[in-house]
């Protein structure tokens, strides 16, 4: 397993967890899980809040970013993609953006497009692979 890979397994374990709705009671409401590469015992940092499923929403940006690296769809994360000139709702979504820039403004439009060229079985391999997983 290389560097990147590496890395992108433990940022990954913890920001699984981060993206949780807010609670009246107690404020937020967060769960991390880290597994340590060298087969260790896992964290997990609340067990019952870590049980309640939760869409991964932003969360997915780093998966999806380390396969679109690995299967080269993106080969430099500073070269930048052509805007369409599509118009969005977010007016930082409307410009050309590498995959640096599409993970800081969470540019949607990046993202569907290079899901697009990595293609379903390659992702659903990846994310096997990786064995991705937010509760």
């Amino acid at each position: 397993m290389n560097l990147r890979l590496t890395t992108a397994l433990v940022a990954l374990a913890v920001l699984c967890g981060l993206a949780r709705p807010q609670s009246a009671a107690s404020g937020r409401h967060e769960c991390a899980i880290v597994q340590a590469l060298d087969g260790s015992a896992t964290f997990i940092s609340d067990a019952a809040e870590c049980a309640v499923k939760t869409a991964p929403a932003s969360t997915f940006k780093a998966p999806h970013a380390l396969i679109a690296l690995e299967t080269g769809v993106v080969a430099d994360p500073l070269a930048l993609v052509q805007w369409d000139g599509t118009k969005y709702p977010n007016p930082m979504w409307e410009r050309s953006h590498s995959l640096d820039s599409a993970m800081k403004s969470s540019v949607l439009w990046f993202y569907q497009r290079t899901a697009g060229l990595i293609g379903r079985g390659r992702m659903l391999a990846w994310l096997e692979r990786l064995a991705y997983y937010c509760r």
